[in-house]
C-alpha cells in the first residue's frame, strides 16, 4: 500500500487534515482519501487520480468512508473522472462504508445527485466494481448501492 502524508489544514490540533493512500484490491486500484478535499489539497487530489487513470485500468475505486469533507472544486473532479473515465471505457466507482444514514459523504451525494450519476457502493466487491452497469435508479443492487 502506498501512502501518501497527511496535511494538517489549518492551524489548529482540530482542524481536518488530508490524507490518501493507494492500494491494489483484485486488480484493481483503490485510493483511500481521508479528512478534507479542498482548495489546499486539491492538486493532489487530482493529480492521483490522473496518474491512476494514466495506468488504464477497468475501474479506479475512490474509497470516501473516512473523508470528513469535499469542497465543491473536488465535487467537480469527481464528475470531470467519471465522465473521462467513461468516455475511455474506465468507472470510477465511489466507496463509502460509513454505515451513518447522516453521515456527510451520504448527504453530500444525495444532495447533490451525484449518487444517481456515480455508482456509490456500501463496501468493496470486485464482482460489483467489475459489472458493466450501475444500478438503474431507485433500485439499490445486492452489491450495496447506497441509493435512495
Amino acid at each position: 500500500m502506498q501512502s501518501m502524508p497527511s496535511h494538517n489544514v489549518g492551524g489548529t490540533g482540530t482542524s481536518m487534515s488530508f490524507g490518501l493512500q493507494k492500494d491494489i484490491r483484485d486488480g484493481i486500484p483503490v485510493l483511500r482519501i481521508s479528512g478534507a478535499v479542498m482548495e489546499l489539497n486539491i492538486a493532489q487530489f487530482s493529480r492521483a487520480l490522473r496518474t491512476t487513470a494514466q495506468q488504464s485500468p477497468t475501474a479506479i475505486v475512490l474509497d470516501l468512508t473516512d473523508t470528513e469533507y469535499l469542497d465543491s472544486q473536488a465535487v467537480g473532479i469527481l464528475v470531470f473522472f467519471h465522465s473521462t473515465l467513461q468516455s475511455d471505457g474506465q468507472r470510477l466507482v465511489i466507496v463509502n462504508r460509513n454505515p451513518h444514514a447522516n453521515s456527510y459523504m451520504r448527504n453530500l451525494f444525495k444532495t447533490t445527485g451525484l449518487s444517481k450519476v456515480l455508482p456509490v457502493l456500501a463496501s468493496f466487491d470486485y464482482d460489483t466494481v467489475n459489472a458493466t452497469t450501475t444500478a438503474p435508479k431507485g433500485h439499490c443492487s445486492p452489491g450495496g448501492y447506497l441509493c435512495q
